[in-house]
């Protein structure tokens, strides 16, 4: 079925448009597991799976993230800006911790990092925050 949908939709053009791309996948998506086919088989229910962690971890392999960078309402630390420019991953998950007027955890949002704009965001501050200007030997 998998194979089928993606066939399917290598065969309609995509859009830059997000709103239209996804209705354009969710429409192809219904006529793949609608057509007499699949509908026979028992559809999209007969190959239900329910996912669970282990099974998570099987298929995604080496692209698992289990833990990710925790910053509290204070900010980021040096050694968490570090972490996040040596990361060996392009999209960094950042874990941001909300609390109340009390202080205490009320929520965790969780974010994601573009690595590569991030450190070069870090770059552009440092230059503009007046370095020493000593020549490069």
């Amino acid at each position: 079925m998998l194979s089928a949908f993606g066939r399917a939709l290598a065969k309609k053009r995509a859009s830059q448009d997000v709103d239209a791309e996804i209705d354009r996948q969710i429409d192809i998506w219904y006529e793949v597991v609608s057509s007499p086919q699949w509908a026979n088989a028992g559809g999209e229910q007969a190959l239900k799976v329910g996912v669970r962690v282990p099974l998570l971890r099987a298929w995604l392999e080496d692209r698992w993230i289990d833990r990710c960078i925790r910053i509290d309402e204070g900010g980021l630390t040096m050694s968490q800006v570090q972490q996040i420019v040596d990361s060996l991953l392009p999209d960094v998950p950042v874990e941001r911790q909300r609390t109340d007027a009390t202080g205490d955890v009320i929520a965790y949002d969780l974010h994601v990092v573009d690595r590569d704009a991030f450190a070069l965001e870090l770059a552009r501050d440092w230059v503009r925050s007046g370095l020493p200007r000593t020549p490069i030997l």
